[in-house]
């Protein structure tokens, strides 16, 4: 991320702060603010996704986006979320430096040669500040479930606060 873009982003989260954010006729104020849960979407990640593939698939290259860590640094304490894309490699985690959960999406449309990969997250925020995220699978009648498949009652929860 750019300079530009970096000081833009400061410049919205330190305005939602004080004094709250409008987007056309709707507004957040700032008590609102505090309350609500902050979300970042970008195309590119913001951190390493997989111990696994950083040592084991050497040829896998992840593209992380530009000065990433000081985008972390500046979101620390005000996005609690984090969503990209890009690599297709569906993951979900706490990142250490900001203390927000990244959520980096599978994909449903480019073809994945290994069966179980081609999903997509559904995430369910709640009032306590937390969210559900669970992730659907291509079985090969449709997408179901993985927790379903797994013989689990209950996606991953995480607490925001």
């Amino acid at each position: 991320m750019d300079p530009a873009r970096l000081g833009w982003l400061a410049e919205v989260l330190n305005q939602m702060q004080s004094t709250g954010l409008s987007a056309g006729q709707d507004r957040l104020s700032p008590d609102e603010r505090k309350e609500a849960i902050k979300c970042l979407v970008v195309h590119h990640h913001v951190c390493e996704l997989s111990i696994k593939k950083r040592y084991f698939n050497l040829e896998r290259s992840f593209t992380w986006m530009n000065s990433s860590e000081r985008l972390l640094k500046l979101i620390s304490g005000r996005i609690q979320v984090v969503l990209h894309g890009h690599e297709h490699y569906p993951t979900h985690f706490i990142e250490k430096e900001s203390g927000a959960l990244i959520v980096s999406a599978g994909t449903t449309s480019q073809w994945q040669d290994r069966g179980g990969l081609n999903s997509f997250y559904s995430l369910t925020f709640y009032d306590n500040k937390s969210v559900q995220i669970e992730e659907f699978v291509l079985n090969g009648k449709g997408f179901t479930s993985r927790e379903t498949l797994k013989g689990q009652s209950r996606p991953p929860m995480y607490d925001l606060h």
